[in-house]
């Protein structure tokens, strides 16, 4: 069962997160591009900070990640069978459409100073066409397959969560770098 993994990395943020005073949590929203997916990002993560484990102030979240291939990769005239004449060119796989994820984040505190240095693990899953073009007449395409790949991700973290005026206004700023979706921006809030 593939769902298994994904199964359990909830269950355990879950536990981390409920397992806290229902304060300390933020979300954020953000960008990027230049990954694996060659393809720009739109990110949004939901998650708790100051979790205390063994004196370590910690958060943990989850990010769900919109990889936007969009559908110029599979020109709109694609035929939806295989080359009918056998006199094809394989272009090979082609992303189609959005891939969409689900990442786990956990950090830690660097000496007080509410910078964070965190992991990324998750999944994406895409769409993807095998396209091949007709030599017989350049510009017909056809679908020789279609099928939905499972992405691994995994990377590294960067989050600072200061508080601004005296009325308390906290905020969250990230910089994620990882295989599939590359350099990723967040800005957030916390309450």
């Amino acid at each position: 069962m593939k769902m298994k993994p994904i199964f359990l990395l909830v269950v355990i943020v879950t536990f981390l997160l409920a397992a806290q005073p229902a304060t300390a949590w933020y979300y954020a929203i953000g960008g990027g591009g230049e990954g694996g997916a060659e393809a720009q990002n739109f990110t949004v993560e939901v998650g708790k900070e100051d979790i205390n484990i063994k004196g370590f102030n910690t958060f943990a979240g989850l990010a769900v990640p919109f990889i936007l291939h969009g559908d110029g990769n599979v020109p709109s005239s694609t035929k939806d069978s295989d080359c009918p004449h056998g006199d094809c060119d394989n272009l090979g796989d082609k992303d189609d459409g959005t891939e969409v994820g689900l990442l786990g984040k956990f950090g830690m505190e660097v000496y007080n100073s509410r910078a964070f240095v965190s992991l990324i693990l998750g999944v994406t899953r895409t769409n993807t066409v095998e396209l091949v073009e007709s030599n017989t007449n350049p510009g017909m395409y056809y679908k020789k397959s279609e099928d939905t790949d499972t992405n691994g991700v995994y990377g590294i973290g960067f989050s600072y969560m200061p508080e601004f005026f005296d009325w308390g206004l906290k905020m969250v700023f990230s910089l994620d770098i990882d295989n599939r979706r590359g350099l990723t921006g967040l800005i957030g809030w916390r309450w």
